[in-house]
């Protein structure tokens, strides 16, 4: 197994994992990720969203989240991240010794009480007890608050960013560590991205800024480009572009891993990645025969990455 890589100016978390594996209606085979997790780290990926502590019967995928976590935290270096959606969850999180725990909060609460039966101002109580719960067990996990539906919801249209902005000060004000600002649909244009981003830097006062962004087409690095250029130094990304909104059939996945490592290389950034060996992983994920029938929409994702986002030309 590789070396640890290089240190990038930007960190790319997979979440292929979790926001790609979540939209299965079954149990995922544990050995499948724990192999997935194995090439990635041998591909140089050092930040991985492994699944999330919740409800099996909410999230059948992600039943296996604490075995998962068990394997993956025995790999040196890799920053082990789950997303939680309380504060009992966070406890287990706190137990395994994850390197980071995702609280989403909804900026729409509709959406919110889809997904996760809490509007924001309940999730921000979650949030509340989190933060209190890792004083009490004097743990070194940081903690995230994962804003979706920040650019706009399918129901309601395009979100305020006012009401963004001041999710991002109620967070800062509990005590997190990181922000994310998640285009949960994948609508969001650069302008936009660019606009809020900024924003949502002069209102953290220092907190570190994740992008997590949807879709699969062209316009959608755009955006990525352009959360890189408001200074956003974590981006989420996930093999293939697998992902979308399990609420939402029909969403845009999560913008490509292997695209954004392309995108990095072309503006000077070492990603870190071994370029050869995150194929492989591609390939292991979606074109074996018995993961391409238990898997077809990664099997798909991968094979339409392979058409779009060629590895070889990418390292060019």
């Amino acid at each position: 197994m590789q070396a640890a890589p290089a240190a990038s100016p930007v960190v790319l978390r997979e979440v292929g994992l979790r926001d790609g594996l979540q939209l299965l209606a079954r149990p995922v085979p544990t050995a499948f990720k724990c192999d997935w997790i194995l090439l990635a780290y041998a591909a140089g990926v050092r930040h991985v969203d492994v699944g999330t502590y919740a409800d099996a019967q909410r999230l059948p995928a992600m039943a296996d989240t604490a075995e998962v976590v068990a394997f993956a935290t025995t790999l040196p270096a890799l920053r082990v991240c789950v997303q939680v959606h309380d504060a009992e969850g966070a406890a287990r999180a706190f137990d395994a010794g994850v390197a980071l725990v995702t609280l989403p909060v909804a900026a729409s609460d509709r959406y919110g009480h889809a997904s996760v039966g809490r509007d924001a101002a309940g999730m921000l109580r979650e949030l509340g007890r989190i933060h209190a719960l890792r004083a009490q067990r004097g743990v070194a996990t940081r903690i995230e608050a994962g804003i979706g539906t920040a650019f706009s919801c399918a129901r309601l249209g395009p979100t305020d960013p006012q009401a963004v902005l001041a999710l991002v000060r109620e967070c800062v004000a509990l005590g997190v560590d990181q922000i994310g600002l998640a285009d949960t649909f994948g609508h969001a244009e650069p302008v936009a991205v660019l606009d809020l981003f900024r924003r949502a830097r002069e209102a953290t006062g220092g907190c570190v800024l994740s992008a997590h962004l949807h879709g699969g087409d062209d316009d959608q690095l755009a955006a990525v480009q352009a959360a890189l250029d408001a200074g956003v130094t974590h981006l989420d990304a996930s093999l293939a572009g697998m992902g979308g909104s399990r609420l939402v059939p029909g969403t845009q996945g999560n913008v490509c891993l292997e695209a954004v490592a392309a995108l990095l290389l072309r503006r000077g950034v070492p990603a870190g990645l071994d370029l050869a060996t995150l194929q492989e992983l591609r390939r292991f994920a979606g074109a074996r025969p018995d993961a391409y029938a238990l898997f077809g929409a990664v099997g798909r994702a991968a094979e339409e990455a392979r058409r779009r986002y060629p590895l070889d030309l990418a390292a060019r």
